[in-house]
């Protein structure tokens, strides 16, 4: 009997350890991903605080993710995300020492940003129904009918709009019966 309350406990701890070292690098992935200029945001990001809060935390070992759920509200520095669930998948032996690679992607798969999501960084504001953001590809997609960009008075909607942050395009797509809707002010710069 002791035994296995020595190894409950020692799972909660593992688990817990597991969870924080998670959340620290899901976190400055995402949020370096608003950085205008990548170099040296990396390093910068890592010793910045994050705050999650929500009402709820589910951790599934086998299917390999972290959910937050209920009223999400996570933030750091210039960057909030708010939805009302957000998962978070990590790659197999992502928290294995012996299993780790030398190379800089990290140990998170993938983000979802599910219902009511609002992300704000700088002066950009991305609002949808869901965001995947695809940590190794570097890649942010806002889906939903009315998924929205806004950068100062600048404003882009449509269905499906997609951010490659490796060589900064984006793309804008309908659903067939909303139409892809632009609007930019000559003064104002751009989705930079």
């Amino acid at each position: 009997m002791r035994i296995l309350y020595f190894s409950r406990i020692s799972f909660q701890i593992l688990s817990f350890i597991i969870i924080i070292y998670a959340l620290n690098f899901v976190f400055t992935s995402f949020f370096a991903f608003a950085e205008e200029k990548i170099s040296g945001a990396d390093s910068s990001r890592k010793s910045k605080k994050i705050h999650i809060a929500a009402n709820k935390l589910v951790t599934d070992k086998d299917a390999r993710f972290l959910e937050f759920i209920g009223d999400v509200n996570a933030s750091q520095e210039n960057l909030s995300i708010t939805s009302d669930k957000l998962r978070i998948y990590y790659k197999e032996g992502a928290f294995n020492n012996k299993e780790k690679s030398k190379s800089d992607e990290g140990p998170i798969k993938k983000i979802i940003a599910i219902g009511n999501v609002i992300i704000t960084f700088d002066d950009k504001v991305a609002m949808s129904d869901q965001a995947d953001f695809f940590t190794e590809k570097r890649i942010l997609v806002l889906t939903g009918d009315n998924s929205k960009l806004t950068s100062g008075n600048n404003s882009i909607t449509g269905s499906r709009i997609t951010l490659y942050q490796n060589d900064g395009r984006i793309t804008v797509e309908s659903n067939g019966e909303n139409r892809v809707k632009a609007i930019f002010y000559s003064e104002e710069k751009g989705f930079e």
